[in-house]
């Protein structure tokens, strides 16, 4: 069973959104994403209004790629 479709939806979102913020650095691959680039746009999603629970998920969100990507020796 996969993920649904609004789910998958959301989780691409998210996806795009963080890297967006990363603008050119999105290139370098994940092993160049510090802890710092995920704080700075934790705050900025935050200062741009969103709520503290939307924020939280897409942090947990991303933080599941990095796992993903470490379990596969990826990162």
């Amino acid at each position: 069973p996969g993920l649904a479709k609004r789910s998958f939806e959301r989780y691409e979102k998210v996806c795009r959104d963080f890297l967006a913020f990363l603008g050119a650095r999105a290139e370098s691959g994940l092993e160049t994403v510090k802890e710092g680039d995920v704080i700075a746009w934790r705050d900025a999603e935050s200062r741009a209004g969103k709520s503290a629970t939307t924020v939280n998920l897409n942090i947990k969100i991303v933080r599941g790629v990095f796992e993903i990507a470490s379990k596969r020796g990826i990162i």
